[in-house]
Order: structure tokens, then C-alpha cells, then sequence
């Protein structure tokens, strides 16, 4: 566990943070402005699935927690399970214009905690599993929410700006 602090977890938390470095720089490197409208869709397309791919591989890391509490069933689970529900609830927050990123990130610890949780077999697991579910598909919805929001008000932005510049 955790509270042990042995290479297990060290090299976890090592992983955890190359893994959200790497994506720090990949997002310092997103094109701005002027530059981002001279950029092909290739180019744009490409740096985008790199940004999922570090998106998903963050999810994978933040899985091995179930790994780390043994299934979910050491002393420190609680504590566990509001770290994994933290981190994917921010992802959804700071993530609105594209719901595909939220979502690799989250999938990966959502899933492994729904599974631990079935596996432990006790009525408690299972309804945990359960409320996690909904918790996951709640996030989902709004993620694609915050999508639609995010490129409606991109649209509107556009067209003010498109007839700002006819007058």
C-alpha cells in the first residue's frame, strides 16, 4: 500500500508524473492564435491523438492504484476512492471542449475500481460498483455536454466576429 511506501509505489508515482509532464509540455506546445489558423488539419489532428494517447496512458497509471490498495480492500480505500473520483471529476472540468480527453483519462481508474468491486463479492462491493457506474456515465454526459457548450459559444463567437468585420 501506499502507507508503505515501497518501489511499487515509488516507481507508480514516478510514472504518474513523466506520464503528466510529458502532457504539460505537449499542451505548452499547442499552437496559439495566428499560429493555430496556419496549422493543417493533419498537423492539428496529430498533435490532438498525441494528447489522447498521454491522456489514456495517464488513466492507465491512475488504475494501478487499485493495484497499490490491493483491490480496493486496504485500511486506506476510502481515502483511495476519493483521490480516483477527484482526479476524474477535474478531468471533466478541465477538459470541456473535446470530451474524448476526459474520457480516455477516467475509463482506465472508473473501470478498475468497478471491477475490484465486483470481484470483492459482498453486497457493499456490488453497489459500490454500481454507484460507480453511474458516476462514470454521469461524467461522460458531461463531458459531451461541456463539448457542445464549448463549440456552441465557439460558433457564436465566429459568427459576432465574421459580422463585426462586414460592418
Amino acid at each position: 500500500s501506499i502507507s508503505g511506501a515501497d518501489w511499487t509505489t515509488l516507481s507508480w508515482l514516478v510514472i504518474v508524473n513523466v506520464v503528466n509532464g510529458a502532457r504539460i509540455l505537449l499542451a505548452l506546445r499547442q499552437p496559439q492564435d495566428e499560429e493555430l489558423e496556419k496549422q493543417d488539419y493533419a498537423t492539428l489532428s496529430k498533435w490532438l491523438r498525441g494528447y489522447m494517447a498521454l491522456a489514456f496512458l495517464a488513466g492507465v497509471a491512475w488504475a494501478y492504484v487499485a493495484v497499490i490498495s490491493d483491490g480496493f480492500t486496504a485500511p486506506e480505500t476510502p481515502v483511495y476512492l476519493v483521490i480516483v473520483a477527484g482526479i476524474s471529476a477535474g478531468a471533466v472540468s478541465y477538459s470541456a471542449c473535446y470530451a474524448a480527453l476526459p474520457i480516455l483519462f477516467m475509463a482506465p481508474p472508473l473501470l478498475a475500481v468497478v471491477v475490484c468491486m465486483i470481484m470483492g463479492g459482498e453486497l457493499d462491493d456490488y453497489v459500490l460498483a454500481f454507484t460507480s457506474t453511474l458516476f462514470f456515465g454521469g461524467l461522460v454526459k458531461s463531458s459531451f455536454l461541456g463539448q457542445e457548450r464549448f463549440r456552441e459559444t465557439s460558433r457564436l463567437k465566429y459568427e459576432a466576429n465574421h459580422h463585426a468585420g462586414k460592418m
